[in-house]
């Protein structure tokens, strides 16, 4: 199953509709993926690990960035990719 982490402020509107897009994607697709939210207010390592510069990001496993909230079908094409 792929991992992702999705790197938010806690007062990010974007990062919070990128939350409900994920779960959306999820249910409505049938797709098996997890993702972690991650505040980047509270974790420099990870912050730092992955050089991010803006929120929100979703990083892949294997280490590929979505920068922004690109919008549910966008974040469904990129999340598809990644997962096949």
């Amino acid at each position: 199953m792929e991992k992702f982490l999705l790197i938010t402020l806690p007062n990010c509107g974007p990062c919070h509709a990128m939350k409900e897009y994920l779960d959306r994607i999820e249910l409505e697709n049938g797709l098996k993926f997890e993702y972690a939210v991650i505040d980047a207010s509270r974790e420099d390592e990870i912050v730092n690990k992955y050089d991010i510069q803006s929120v929100p990001t979703l990083i892949s496993s294997n280490g590929n960035k979505l920068i922004g909230n690109p919008g549910n079908s966008k974040l469904k094409e990129w999340i598809m990719s990644q997962i096949s």
